[in-house]
């Protein structure tokens, strides 16, 4: 059976969607930090991920909207995430 991928559990959205999921066995939640998910850095090699055959998948990590983080590009790096991601679980 496919598995549903969840990226940036923790986060606000993350954990709502969690909260409405959490008894469906389909979904496995990541998280860089939280405990409470599985945890995955998406800055590290996504080569040896477990999960190749994915169904859906839901990303919901992204850096903090601040003026900062447009100033020193770092919505680049979720721009790389996403095509690791992409790369990594066809």
């Amino acid at each position: 059976m496919k598995k549903n991928i969840v990226f940036g559990a923790s986060g606000l959205v993350g954990l709502t969607f969690h909260k409405i999921l959490k008894k469906n066995k389909n979904f496995i939640f990541y998280s860089k930090t939280n405990k409470k998910f599985k945890i995955l850095d998406l800055n590290s090699d996504l080569k040896k991920f477990p999960y190749k055959n994915i169904d859906k998948c839901f990303f919901f990590s992204s850096p903090r909207i601040l003026k900062k983080n447009f100033t020193n590009n770092s919505f680049k790096s979720e721009f790389e995430w996403i095509k690791k991601i992409i790369l990594n679980i066809k």
